[in-house]
């Protein structure tokens, strides 16, 4: 429980206290956020999606996928 409670407040702490680091670990060390971007439809293809509740996730990859995978 301990560790779970003084985590982040020390994560944050040991990661801006350095520039050293990336982008994303600053990201990731300012801790959760809970505001989402829903949505109800998306487009893929020229084909629109209707969802009834869509939550929307910007990520990143450099992995590419295709039919043959």
């Amino acid at each position: 429980m301990e560790h779970n409670n003084t985590f982040m407040p020390w994560f944050k702490s040991e990661v801006w206290k350095d520039s050293q680091y990336s982008k994303i670990l600053m990201w990731l060390a300012n801790g959760l956020k809970f505001d989402v971007i829903c949505c109800t439809s998306y487009e893929i293809n020229n084909c629109t999606f209707y969802t009834n509740c869509g939550v929307s996730l910007v990520a990143e990859s450099l992995q590419f996928s295709t039919s043959k995978d």
